[in-house]
């Protein structure tokens, strides 16, 4: 392994760490709503939860935004990056985990500027969330992040699609709850279908983006009339 190989390396390790300051341990983007109607309530069921979460949303809008905005910087076309901004912005219906995207997206570029002072892509999407000119979401963010670390994209997805897996499987062991090590087998089951995500996330087109679960976005929706709330969103 080179040295700038084993740099990359390191730099995705650290961006998609769970101390890497994105507000995500704070959202639970649709899973209060299920595990307060009952329909996640251990492990078997949180594990269909993230399974379509990863085949539904995560694939089809989070992971195809990345890659499209990974591509995008590599041709320094912020036209396109500013573009898929606003589809995922106006694609995600619900209030709050609109509301929760721009504020993860706005806390994590800040960040990144400081990683990567010298990016102009993300400098330009920074001053575009502080004017108002585009809106802010973490999957514009790492993609932007990834490219400027020179991360392969693949490699970049990979890291990007688990590390919203984890946040997840942390977030379900406080409010299901479940013990520590349920999460981590947990974790190291959907591990194994992340290579076929990548690839499905890989061979998407333009009119696949944005297919969502409804349920999922049901769920996200009623979250704000549930009884007790630990989550934001």
């Amino acid at each position: 392994m080179t040295v700038d190989m084993l740099d990359a390396l390191l730099t995705l390790l650290q961006l998609y760490d769970s101390n890497f300051p994105s507000g995500a341990y704070a959202h639970s983007l649709g899973l209060e709503t299920y595990i307060q109607d009952g329909r996640v309530c251990d492990a078997a069921t949180f594990r269909e939860y993230l399974e379509a979460y990863l085949r539904g949303p995560l694939v089809y809008t989070d992971g195809f935004a990345f890659r499209i905005v990974h591509e995008a910087a590599a041709d320094h076309d912020f036209g396109r990056i500013a573009s898929v901004d606003e589809r995922l912005y106006v694609n995600n219906v619900p209030q709050e985990t609109r509301g929760a995207a721009c504020r993860m997206g706005t806390r994590l570029v800040v960040t990144a500027r400081s990683l990567f002072p010298e990016d102009t892509l993300l400098r330009e999407y920074a001053e575009g969330v502080r004017a108002g000119r585009v809106h802010g979401h973490p999957a514009v963010v790492y993609g932007l992040a990834a490219h400027a670390a020179g991360i392969d994209m693949p490699l970049g997805l990979a890291g990007y699609l688990y590390s919203s897996l984890a946040v997840q499987v942390q977030n379900g062991v406080r409010a299901i709850p479940l013990g520590q090590t349920d999460g981590q087998l947990l974790l190291f089951a959907l591990r194994a279908q992340i290579p076929d995500s990548v690839s499905r996330v890989l061979q998407l087109q333009d009119c696949d983006f944005g297919a969502v679960s409804p349920g999922l976005e049901m769920a996200q929706l009623r979250h704000s009339q549930v009884h007790v709330r630990i989550f934001m969103s």
